[in-house]
């Protein structure tokens, strides 16, 4: 258990940030958590590091630090519709009408219907399409039930009005708790080649 209280303040500390002002003052916070510490001191060099790292503690130990589970906007419910239309049949007029205007140029059409293709392939007929998981309320992710495996079927609405699909993947996944989470790294079809 110490072990896992070291990396976890390790974790805290490289996530979170705690900001200390003047030695008397310590702030840090879990917003996926619902949890945030504020603590103060009033005598000179009496900080509030080791209650706060105290109080971190017993929140790990009693299971008081856990994930919020982020409801679906009704916007990611609506978009759902068509994330699902577009996996069933591509279509570049309809992925016009619901994207944004880089969800094409970061993959365009073609490429995106030869990659949904060669996915159906390999996982056969979806039968089923579960509720969508929200990472946030701008991002969320779609599990379909097929013959030969689970495509997750990640999206991210555009914060503009009116909202538009900005990113658009599906990937088989090995179980439906897996959770795809946004991209990272360089744009979509962007890559780096030496000498270039």
């Amino acid at each position: 258990m110490t072990q896992l209280l070291v990396l976890f303040r390790l974790l805290l500390v490289w996530s979170v940030q705690p900001v200390t002002v003047d030695g008397h003052e310590t702030m840090a916070w879990l917003p996926d958590y619902g949890v945030g510490i504020f603590a103060m001191a009033t005598l000179t060099y009496s900080g509030p590091s080791e209650a706060t790292n105290n109080a971190w503690d017993a929140l790990l130990q009693t299971g008081g630090l856990q994930r919020r589970e982020v409801p679906a906007s009704p916007i990611l419910v609506l978009m759902r519709e068509h994330v699902l239309k577009l996996w069933n049949h591509w279509d570049e007029a309809e992925a016009r009408k619901v994207g944004a205007m880089n969800l094409l140029l970061d993959a365009p059409s073609a490429q995106r219907q030869e990659e949904i293709q060669t996915l159906k392939s390999e996982v056969g007929e979806c039968t089923s399409a579960g509720p969508v998981i929200a990472e946030n309320w701008l991002r969320g992710q779609i599990n379909l039930t097929c013959a030969n495996g689970i495509v997750g079927a990640f999206f991210t609405i555009a914060p503009t009005k009116p909202p538009a699909i900005q990113h658009l993947s599906y990937r088989k996944i090995a179980a439906d708790t897996i959770r795809l989470g946004a991209p990272t790294g360089l744009p979509a079809g962007v890559s780096c080649a030496e000498g270039g």
